[in-house]
Order: C-alpha cells, then structure tokens, then sequence
C-alpha cells in the first residue's frame, strides 16, 4: 500500500506574523511562480531558512523603513553557505489592500526586480510580509541551490 501525504510547504503563522501575513505570503509565492510559468520559467520551491531571513527582512524594514541589504556576506555562514551559491531580493512597500498580484505587478514593472525574480537560476525562495500602519511590507529572498 502506498500513501501519500501533502505537506503544507509553508511554515505555520507564528505570533508575530499572524495568519492574514502568511495568507499574503502565500498568494506572492504563487503569483511569482505564476509570473515565471508566464515566461517560461521554471518555478522556484519554498525554502524554511529563506523564509525566515525573509520574514525578518520584513519585520525590520516596517519599522526601519524600506532598505536593500546585501545577501552576499551570507553565501559564507551556515545554513546557507552549504545550500545555496547565489542570493537575491527583491523588497516592496504597498499600500494596505494591494492584492499580491498587483504587489507582484509592482515588481514586474521594474526591470531589475523582474530579472530577479526571473532569473532561471533562482530555484528556492521564501516570502516575508509585515503589516505596518497603512501600509505592506513584503520581501522574497531568492537562493541558487544547484
């Protein structure tokens, strides 16, 4: 007998993240691999640790105000300098009730943002979405695992 069970790749809301972020996060991550099917690209698969640093991304920059960092310097700690060979982001601010599609569409219309979340070398991600007076903050972090 063969069973098969489905797992839910997303890990569950915490207290800090509440279930309506994680909701988000999960329909961004959908819409980016849609956006990727739509272009020929091969879809990226959830990855626990880049969930996290994406989660925390998020939370920072609600409160800190929207910055890009560096993912480089990561490549050479543990967990990711034995899982992944290159890193990338991408990092919006949105007006609350933006759907994910149309924050993904924000993304999109920047040439950028677009190549990173296109780039067919990228084949994990996680996806960190913080609410913050009116606005989203959302963060996917991308990783090369091949």
């Amino acid at each position: 007998m063969l069973l098969v069970a489905a797992c839910d790749p997303f890990p569950k809301p915490s207290a800090t993240s509440g279930p309506i972020n994680h909701r988000m996060a999960r329909q961004i991550f959908d819409e980016i691999n849609y956006q990727r099917y739509l272009k020929g690209v091969g879809p990226v698969s959830w990855d626990p640790y880049l969930g996290g640093l994406a989660l925390d991304w998020s939370d920072y920059i609600s409160s800190h105000g929207l910055k890009h960092r560096q993912l480089g310097g990561l490549l050479g700690v543990e967990p990711f300098a034995s899982r992944f060979r290159g890193l990338g982001e991408v990092i919006v601010e949105v007006p609350s009730g933006t759907s994910a599609r149309g924050l993904v569409a924000v993304w999109m219309g920047s040439s950028s943002h677009r190549a990173k979340i296109l780039n067919p070398a990228y084949d994990k991600a996680g996806v960190g979405v913080d609410r913050y007076g009116g606005d989203v903050h959302a963060v996917v972090d991308f990783g090369d695992s091949r």
